[in-house]
């Protein structure tokens, strides 16, 4: 599963699996209530349940709420790890060396970290509108050869 994980969540948040997202929300959680404890100058310890705002409609939102994970769906889970595997297949079949490259470097795929357009273009010799071309031409392909092996 190292083929299509990344810094990058571009397009591709489909590689990571359910527990690296639960993780995700686990450490920006974290990261809110270190925040807001900062945020108060003291170094008491805050309650998960401590108001740290509110929604739109007015309503409180404590970090409990942040943190909280709906149920895993099993199937939504098993067809994110199908269509994972079509892709990976499809792949090196529809893309040409050059493309695949631009794409790893574009979204930090295998472990890469993704850059941008203009250090893709940089790194390529290259033209930034080039590698736009590019990149939106091998994601076509992509989407084309994936809708042909449903």
């Amino acid at each position: 599963d190292e083929f299509l994980r990344g810094d990058s969540y571009r397009g591709f948040l489909f590689g990571l699996s359910t527990s690296q997202i639960i993780s995700i929300f686990i450490f920006i959680g974290a990261v809110i209530f270190l925040v807001v404890r900062n945020k108060k100058k003291i170094a008491r310890e805050v309650s998960i349940y401590e108001p740290v705002g509110t929604d739109k409609e007015g309503n409180t939102i404590s970090i409990f709420d942040v943190l909280q994970v709906d149920e895993i769906d099993v199937v939504a889970d098993l067809e994110l790890k199908q269509n994972l595997k079509k892709l990976k297949e499809i792949w090196p079949q529809v893309l040409n060396d050059r493309e695949q490259e631009i794409l790893m470097h574009r979204y930090g795929i295998g472990g890469g970290k993704a850059l941008t357009q203009r250090e893709i273009a940089a790194n390529f010799g290259i033209s930034r509108s080039y590698v736009s071309r590019l990149e939106k031409r091998a994601l076509e392909k992509l989407r084309v050869g994936f809708e042909e092996k449903l």
